[in-house]
């Protein structure tokens, strides 16, 4: 007759147990950062930092994104982001269009903050006449 392996029993409630530790801390992280309250009209960075992906994208509610950008030799990805009028926000780093991590933003206050109305500055020299 066959010799059947056995495993003794605390050495799987071990492994399961260092299983579990280990899939916790990696759900817990967090990647995506950056202000989660912010003014109207006002201009943020956020940053994702978890390895180099494939075909990262930006959403953003509630204001625009101006640029995005990666920065070569690491796996940091930055979005710049103009927040609109106040409510709520959010904004989600997305990798071949799924999303990976959702940050979410409260617009508040009276947006007092400047209106880029031109890209160019005049100087004018007023001279009272004579």
């Amino acid at each position: 007759m066959p010799k059947l392996l056995t495993i003794p029993l605390q050495w799987i409630r071990q492994s399961l147990f260092m299983l579990l530790l280990l899939t916790i801390s990696i759900t817990e992280a967090q990647n995506l950062q950056g202000p989660t309250q912010v003014s109207p009209n006002s201009t943020h960075d956020y940053t994702f930092s978890n390895g180099l992906l494939a075909n990262p994208t930006w959403t953003v509610v509630g204001g625009t994104a101006l640029s995005t950008t990666m920065v070569k030799g690491t796996a940091q990805y930055t979005a710049t982001v103009q927040w609109g009028a106040a409510g709520a926000g959010s904004v989600t780093f997305n990798s071949f269009g799924t999303p990976l991590e959702t940050l979410n933003v409260t617009i508040t206050g009276s947006g007092t903050g400047a209106t880029l109305l031109s890209d160019r500055n005049y100087v004018y020299t007023l001279v009272p006449r004579e």
